[in-house]
């Protein structure tokens, strides 16, 4: 399942929540994901960015960048042949 990952709420991660619920929703309609399996859905304006990103690549865990404007960018976690 995915999450929302911010103890602090900037503007990015407000929209990340919105973005969240949203992929809920789809889900509930059993539309198409619109993003990857197990996504953390990220503000990009919190404080400790890198940190989250670099554990969430350790987790193997794609991430939804949410800007405060909207956009988003989705990062896929290394695999296994990236990270050898």
């Amino acid at each position: 399942m995915a999450t929302v990952s911010n103890k602090k709420r900037t503007p990015g991660s407000e929209m990340a929540s919105k973005r969240f619920d949203a992929a809920i929703d789809d889900a509930i309609e059993e539309r198409p994901d619109r993003y990857p399996n197990r996504s953390a859905f990220v503000g990009a304006d919190i404080p400790n960015l890198g940190q989250s990103l670099a554990r969430y690549a350790l987790e193997g865990r794609p991430v939804v960048l949410v800007y405060p404007d909207g956009a988003e960018r989705i990062i896929e976690p290394p695999s296994a042949v990236d990270a050898a």
